[in-house]
């Protein structure tokens, strides 16, 4: 029936027709030839990475993945590009952060290892990222062996010695407020 929701199909086109690579919204794979793109998605698990790479071109060379990709799509990523035995190819995530935000740590740390040694992949991003301000909470639980208590550092000294080897503002969380972070983030000179 007409009301039920169908998934959009892969499109495949010559690369010069897919467009700058900011102009991608969807899951990208391209050969020399052929491009497959895929409608957009904003999160790109293992069920989507599966849906995409069953259309994986002869002679990959680019993956674009724009948006979040969970850990479990990086792996099912990862088997897939060594099932196609693609080496050599280049995969362009967004930015960093969103490798951040895909798992527990040290588990995309190993995938993106794999990525880069095992198959010879050349990570890329699509945007920059630069550290534009470090975060000082003089506040921390310390544990007395039996329970937690509230307990904090010296900020003033905390943040001098903070502010003495970093080049970019520091905040103290506590007593400058989340604003002074925003600011720093997002100040019109940056």
């Amino acid at each position: 029936s007409w009301a039920r929701k169908r998934r959009p199909v892969m499109a495949e086109s010559p690369p010069a027709a897919a467009g700058g690579l900011s102009a991608i919204t969807g899951l990208r794979l391209r050969a020399h030839e052929v491009a497959v793109q895929a409608p957009m998605c904003a999160v790109h698990d293992g069920h989507e990475i599966i849906r995409v790479f069953g259309k994986v071109p002869q002679g990959l060379v680019e993956v674009v993945v724009p948006g979040l990709i969970t850990a479990d799509g990086l792996a099912v990523m990862c088997e897939r590009l060594e099932q196609a035995a693609a080496s050599g190819v280049t995969v362009i995530f967004d930015d960093p952060f969103k490798l951040l935000l895909a798992g527990e740590p040290a588990m995309v740390g190993m995938l993106v290892h794999r990525l880069e040694r095992g198959l010879s992949a050349t990570i890329r991003f699509r945007r920059a990222s630069s550290l534009v301000a470090f975060t000082f909470n003089p506040s921390y639980p310390a544990f007395d062996g039996t329970t937690y208590r509230a307990a904090s550092l010296d900020a003033g000294a905390g943040r001098a010695v903070l502010a003495a080897v970093v080049t970019i503002p520091v905040v103290d969380v506590k007593a400058d407020g989340i604003a002074r972070v925003y600011d720093a983030c997002f100040s019109p000179d940056r």
